[in-house]
């Protein structure tokens, strides 16, 4: 009798059940790759239904177990999690401040954009010194009135992001779910493998920000379509 242990290194490749466009990414094929989850942790539900069936002298019970759902967590949050996840829309401004101090009434920036909008400026004592509606080559310099003396001041203005979401459901997409787990047979590294044949992710938007929480979690519902297996390398 060979020994079996399951390691806790998973891999899980997804791919589209069928052919969709999501971001700018269009798959053309069914059970086309669409990005690989590397040291995740994962965990199958499963929903266990009794079968009664009866006879005239005994009663035989059948327990059933189907997979219910996968969920994955510490998955690093990048641009393809984020198209699985969230609607891309076209580019938003997104607002920003920095702190400066003004050298012959020029405040100098490293925004890296072209052109700087929604631009107000305040000094020290929380007054308004200048506002513009859109500032070009911002990176030059941007130059304070006249009448203002040089000192520190805040400068709030607006950029145009390079990738923008919206807080609105991608349409119901199916994928497919393929796991390796590293483990080891008879105390010699092996290799397991699940194959989750049709899946539907579950959109989970509650987000936290804090400075250990780097990564998402994302939970597939199973269909059950007798194509779903476990095998052993």
């Amino acid at each position: 009798m060979e020994t079996y242990k399951i390691g806790n290194k998973i891999k899980c490749t997804i791919s589209t059940y069928a052919p969709i466009t999501i971001g700018d990414t269009q798959l053309l094929y069914d059970q086309q790759p669409y990005t690989v989850l590397n040291e995740v942790e994962a965990r199958l539900t499963f929903d266990d239904i009794d079968t009664v069936g009866r006879s005239v002298f005994n009663q035989l019970v059948y327990n059933n177990a189907n997979l219910r759902s996968i969920s994955f967590s510490d998955v690093t949050l990048n641009n393809k999690i984020l198209n699985l996840i969230f609607h891309k829309i076209d580019a938003k401004l997104c607002r920003k401040s920095e702190n400066c101090n003004s050298e012959d009434k020029i405040l100098y920036l490293s925004t890296g954009a072209d052109t700087i909008y929604q631009v107000f400026i305040y000094d020290a004592d929380g007054q308004l010194a200048a506002a513009f509606g859109s500032y070009d080559n911002p990176d030059e310099g941007v130059q304070l009135p006249e009448e203002v003396e040089d000192g520190n001041y805040i400068i709030f203005y607006s950029v145009f992001s390079n990738l923008s979401y919206e807080f609105k459901n991608n349409p119901n997409n199916y994928f497919t779910l393929d796991l390796e787990i590293t483990g080891n047979k008879n105390d010699t590294t092996h290799t397991m493998f699940i194959h989750l044949d049709k899946c539907g992710l579950q959109i989970d938007k509650n987000m936290v920000f804090s400075r250990n929480a780097n990564t998402v979690d994302l939970r597939f519902t199973i269909i059950d379509n007798n194509n779903n297996y476990i095998a052993l390398e």
